[in-house]
């Protein structure tokens, strides 16, 4: 399969969301710097989504990512979400 898209995050060029936000939910930073990381503070239970509005539209595909969660609650979650359609940022 060939390859379309890759993203070592060494600079934004696919856009992905960074800067710090604060809202009901609690405060939420992304930062890239060679990695993305996203930091969590939450104030009550949150479903947090980000996207990079600048990725390739894909049909057929396979994607692997490398997650970390560094610290908070053991019973946490977190992963992907992909085919998301008819989205209004």
């Amino acid at each position: 399969m060939k390859q379309i898209s890759s993203n070592e995050f060494n600079s934004n060029t696919n856009r992905w969301i960074e800067g710090t936000f604060t809202n009901d939910f609690g405060t939420q930073t992304y930062t890239i710097d060679g990695s993305y990381k996203w930091g969590l503070v939450a104030k009550k239970g949150v479903f947090p989504k980000f996207w990079a509005d600048q990725a390739p539209s894909v049909e057929d595909f396979i994607v692997s990512v490398d997650a970390t969660r560094v610290s908070g609650a053991e019973n946490a979650s977190y992963g992907i979400v992909y085919h998301i359609m008819d989205f209004q940022p």
